[in-house]
């Protein structure tokens, strides 16, 4: 896939990499404040208090750290598809030139009668006698939709 912003699709695809990495890093944080709530259920009241004071905190710096990891993959993801938007515009234009004019907007180019009777086909220019629908020279349609 050749692109025109080889560096902002890099710079996407790190960026949805690095926040991969940050939501498995705040789910370890996280899970290491549930083990420790776990751990603590069965020991006494001061032991488990402190337990909850420690594993309460963790818990919440894991979850905020995962929903920063989200964003982070997010924009990196938006960015890939900006790019992807361009090279898909960029690459219907050139394919939008590269045709004749369309008639009407209709989706097909559409045959010009030949002051001799024939058809003119509005691709290769050659003027077709005997069959009116297809070109007999590229052998495109010459019916209009």
């Amino acid at each position: 896939m050749a692109t025109r912003f080889r560096s902002l699709d890099g710079l996407g695809g790190f960026l949805h990499a690095v926040g991969i990495v940050v939501v498995i890093l705040g789910s370890l944080v996280a899970s290491v404040g549930v083990l420790a709530l776990v751990n603590a259920m069965g020991s006494s009241s001061s032991s488990l208090a402190l337990a909850i004071g420690a594993a309460v905190p963790t818990l919440g710096i894991g979850g905020a750290v995962v929903l920063y990891g989200f964003f982070i993959a997010a924009f990196g993801q938006a960015m890939k598809c900006l790019v992807a938007i361009e090279e898909n515009t960029r690459l219907a234009l050139e394919g939008a030139q590269a045709r004749p004019a369309l008639a009407g907007g209709a989706g097909a180019a559409s045959a010009v009668a030949a002051a001799d009777g024939g058809v003119k086909c509005p691709y290769c220019q050659a003027v077709n006698y005997q069959n009116l629908e297809q070109c007999f020279k590229c052998g495109r349609s010459l019916v209009s939709m």
